[in-house]
């Protein structure tokens, strides 16, 4: 399914963030999907504000599993936000919904990666990323799945 899917890397400050979780995915108008970073001690959050985003889907990334093993995203250094120049995904869903091109016309194919969730996302625009409020003390962390770390892992990649 996945064999004409080629990712580049879309650099962000998010790019690299080796731990993300998704916290809340709101579409009231613009879409707004917030993450966290389970490896901070800060648990810094971001907020991804698309102004506009005709077509969105969040698919569970154990679903994904064909097209990590087609990207290699850690070897290829390619980050856990992407874009698709030449998306097979747009493509197939203007074959479907031809008004889309004629509404939006410079449709771009974003991609965030999380730990438990893939956000894919076809606007005209890239989103703001803005970093906000860090997790309340005490709140508990996000996500649909218990992730175990190597300790030493998780403190190699601590930057705060």
């Amino acid at each position: 399914m996945y064999e004409k899917w080629n990712a580049v890397r879309w650099s962000t400050q998010l790019s690299d963030i080796r731990s993300l979780q998704m916290v809340t995915l709101v579409d009231d108008g613009q879409l707004t999907i917030t993450v966290e970073d389970l490896r901070s001690p800060a648990r810094k959050r971001w907020s991804i504000i698309f102004e506009k985003a005709p077509i969105y889907q969040n698919i569970l990334e154990e679903f994904r599993f064909e097209l990590w093993h087609k990207l290699n995203i850690i070897e290829n250094d390619l980050g856990f936000t992407l874009k698709y120049p030449d998306s097979v995904w747009h493509k197939m869903i203007g074959e479907k919904e031809p008004l889309l091109d004629d509404y939006y016309p410079n449709m771009q194919h974003f991609q965030i990666v999380t730990e438990d969730d893939v956000i894919d996302v076809l606007s005209e625009k890239e989103p703001a990323i803005v970093e906000i409020e860090p997790a309340a003390s005490g709140e508990p962390a996000p996500g649909k799945s218990i992730i175990h770390y190597r300790e030493k892992n998780r403190e190699e990649d601590i930057k705060d």
